[in-house]
């Protein structure tokens, strides 16, 4: 069950994924991750596939993969409550958090 409390938390939170997205702001921070291919998935088909906006969706590299996030964070607390309304709302149950050091993803997070 959400709160109200976590209803504003959540609407709070979209709305910084929004201005991020937008503003491009930090290169280093959370995020969630949403898929990785050996091959460059179409952004629009996995807008439809997740319920996304495709412009709150990211494309980088790691590991010789395509990889897809969305939002951007600079405390994990915040992502995981982006990663559980994706799970739960957002039919991607394999979501993630991930962090990115100066735009780059990292195989490990910050000590």
């Amino acid at each position: 069950t959400i709160s109200i409390q976590d209803e504003k938390l959540l609407d709070s939170l979209d709305q910084t994924i929004k201005t991020v997205n937008a503003e491009n702001i930090s290169s280093t921070g959370f995020s969630v991750q949403l898929l990785a291919s050996s091959k460059p998935f179409p952004l629009e088909k996995l807008a439809q596939k997740t319920g996304l906006n495709m412009a709150d969706i990211t494309e980088s590299s790691f590991n010789q993969l395509y990889i897809y996030t969305t939002g951007k964070f600079d405390k994990y607390q915040d992502a995981i409550v982006l990663r559980d309304k994706i799970r739960k709302e957002n039919h991607t149950p394999d979501a993630f958090v991930v962090f990115f050091s100066d735009g780059k993803r990292q195989a490990k997070f910050p000590k």
